[in-house]
């Protein structure tokens, strides 16, 4: 299982408030990104044994070489996709989504933003 928490961690402003975004966005659709820290106790309740998780920095921008580039038009997509159910659930606009884009494109120049990739592996008796 493969899941990420949905939160931007090292980041400026911008990043602080695209990273509440995501998973507020989620809460409010009934979806809940803190389960994601529950995965492997759930594979576990599942009859899985020799369940391990680990987490891994998954980089924003091109501090993390072409995969973090790859990873920041990723989120640039999904959060443009997004923009509607934002403004539906944080009362804000389309436009108010594509400057917080912006600004965490010009963040990238002086921060380090990441997000936290958790994959847990088990296996059924």
């Amino acid at each position: 299982m493969v899941e990420c928490d949905c939160k931007v961690y090292e980041g400026g402003p911008a990043w602080a408030r695209l990273g509440e975004l995501l998973p507020g966005a989620f809460t409010a659709r009934g979806a809940s990104p803190e389960s994601i820290s529950m995965v492997d106790e759930f594979m576990r309740k599942a009859g899985l044994v020799d369940v391990v998780a680990k987490e891994f920095k998954l980089p924003i921008g091109s501090w993390g070489g072409d995969g973090g580039k790859l990873f920041f038009k990723n989120l640039q997509l999904g959060h443009r996709t997004l923009a509607p159910l934002y403004a539906s659930v944080f009362n804000t606009t389309l436009e108010d989504v594509e400057q917080l884009l912006q600004q965490g494109e010009e963040e990238l120049k002086t921060h380090q933003p990441y997000m936290s990739l958790r994959v847990c592996l088990g296996r059924k008796l």
